[in-house]
């Protein structure tokens, strides 16, 4: 009250002291962008209570948390569900200083169907509280409550919304699937008893908490029943001949492949029942008279390890699985195209509100249309587990790039570059090089092999050989290791004048990276 009747004059802060601040807020984003999953939560609130008090980087902290949970498998060595526990952490940490965007966020993971995200958030602070409980730190208790008032919310309106869908013969939501029930154990269970007083708000007074566990069953598993996404319920109750190729998701095609396609179990096929049978082939044929139909994978890094099996002489793939592999690459680079065109169709839109003369424009349109794309491959030793993505990731934006809209005079015109050059990409390990990647006329198993060969001759000083590749510029630099290594490769990108650049790496040397960076933009 009395800061409202009498207004406290703080001095401005200083411009050195708020330039050291978007200095480190920018350092901390860096890192935080690179981080796996075994990065303490100590550190990780650090580096976000570092960011938001910049008021010139804050903005991208809700940005980074959404794109590192949707892409979570690319950015850094492992597998699992343990990838997405960063943005996990990070949006923990968020909470702790502004519960209002994480609020926001939360309904954007809802918007995405993102359901696991949310009991995995609440089993993570649930576990940070019994950590902080047993050490006796005061903060521990009751800090995350509003979070986990949000999220049981979330849980019940859609379970509510699901339940009247389901009524109407309409389609579900994967809700019913990931919400916290007693069956998960742990305080996921505490969790469910909150939700279902939510939704059976009037039974808690007749049965108590026993008859809300049991009306909770009840309504998860009939949402379970009425949910066509869950290819595994039609095949466990032989219910395969309703099962439609365009009803199972991409991540259930990676985890049931040699069920949905009947592959060999030994010398005779997994079922030999009609059912299966038939399934095998409608999911066959579907992939041949509309690819598109099959999703786009959710998972490059265990797309690349797979297409990789498929070069291998000894060990004899599937037809179905090699039709099932390739139709899912073609379709992330028909997906990234879509996405793409989208936004240059918006900015092209935005443009025309300029006031700019029509030669701009066709300038600015023609910046965002023709800028190609290059991307930088850690080949050290130390980044094995991310060379298969990382090469994958490199040959889906080149595909994506020829995949251009119409051709345009004007583009051509204004940016000196023509569809359909070579896509190029730089190797570094002790060296730095541009080489350009391998053509559309091999299989993209095949194109992929050559490109992780192309890595290891990188790291092992072989150079390409000459019939390969007549652009290949060799970058020496020597024995170089962290910043050395990461400058070698900024120094290669900046000999490809008018690329856009992507780094992959696992960035073990977090702080060479982001000195390296901060040496080159300087």
């Amino acid at each position: 009250q009395c800061c409202r009747l009498v207004p406290i004059q703080h001095s401005p802060p200083s411009s050195n002291i708020m330039e050291q601040v978007d200095n480190i807020a920018a350092t901390s984003l860096i890192r935080m962008s690179t981080m796996g999953r075994d990065v303490d939560y100590e550190t990780v609130s650090e580096l976000v209570g570092a960011v938001v008090k910049s008021d010139k980087y804050r903005f991208h902290l809700p940005l980074m948390i959404m794109w590192m949970r949707n892409h979570a498998k690319s950015l850094a060595a492992g597998c699992g569900a343990g990838e997405k526990m960063a943005p996990i952490k990070m949006m923990a940490a968020l909470h702790e200083n502004d519960e209002f965007v994480v609020k926001a966020l939360l309904r954007d993971l809802v918007f995405f169907g993102s359901w696991k995200s949310l009991s995995m958030l609440l089993a993570f602070t649930d576990e940070l509280k019994v950590k902080e409980t047993a050490a006796r730190t005061p903060a521990a208790v009751g800090r995350f409550e509003p979070l986990h008032a949000e999220i049981h919310k979330l849980f019940a309106e859609q379970l509510l919304k699901d339940e009247r869908a389901a009524a109407d013969s309409k389609p579900v939501s994967n809700c019913s699937k990931y919400c916290p029930h007693e069956g998960r154990g742990g305080t996921l269970k505490v969790h469910a008893d909150h939700i279902s007083e939510i939704i059976f708000s009037r039974a808690l007074r007749k049965g108590g908490k026993h008859a809300l566990r049991r009306l909770y069953r009840k309504l998860r598993s009939k949402l379970n029943d009425a949910n066509n996404h869950i290819a595994e319920v039609f095949l466990s109750t032989k219910r395969c001949k309703e099962l439609q190729p365009r009803m199972i998701c991409a991540g259930t095609y990676f985890k049931l492949s040699k069920a949905l396609l009947n592959l060999p179990n030994g010398v005779r096929r997994r079922h030999a029942d009609h059912d299966r049978m038939d399934l095998r082939l409608r999911i066959i044929s579907a992939m041949r008279t509309k690819p598109g139909s099959i999703p786009a994978p959710s998972d490059l890094e265990e797309l690349a390890h797979k297409l990789l099996r498929l070069t291998d002489k000894v060990e004899q793939t599937d037809e179905g699985e090699q039709l099932l592999l390739r139709s899912m690459y073609s379709n992330a680079v028909a997906e990234m195209r879509k996405g793409l065109d989208e936004a240059v169709r918006e900015a092209r839109r935005l443009t025309e509100l300029v006031d700019l003369e029509a030669d701009d424009k066709a300038r600015l349109v023609a910046g965002i249309v023709a800028m190609p794309m290059a991307v930088a491959i850690d080949c050290s030793l130390g980044e094995d587990l991310t060379h298969p993505v990382s090469c994958l990731l490199a040959l889906l934006l080149a595909d994506c790039d020829s995949l251009s809209m119409e051709p345009s005079p004007e583009i051509e015109g204004a940016t000196g570059s023509k569809a359909g050059c070579a896509a190029r990409a730089v190797l570094f390990a002790e060296t730095a090089r541009v080489v350009v990647l391998p053509g559309c006329e091999k299989r993209v198993e095949e194109r992929l092999a050559e490109l992780m060969q192309m890595c290891c001759m990188t790291r092992t000083g072989i150079e390409c050989k000459p019939d390969a590749d007549e652009d290949t510029v060799m970058v020496e630099h020597g024995n170089m290791a962290g910043l050395r290594r990461y400058a070698a490769a900024l120094e290669a990108l900046d000999g490809l004048k008018g690329h856009v650049a992507l780094v992959c790496s696992g960035f073990a040397d977090a702080t060479g990276w982001a000195e390296a960076v901060r040496s080159w933009r300087g």
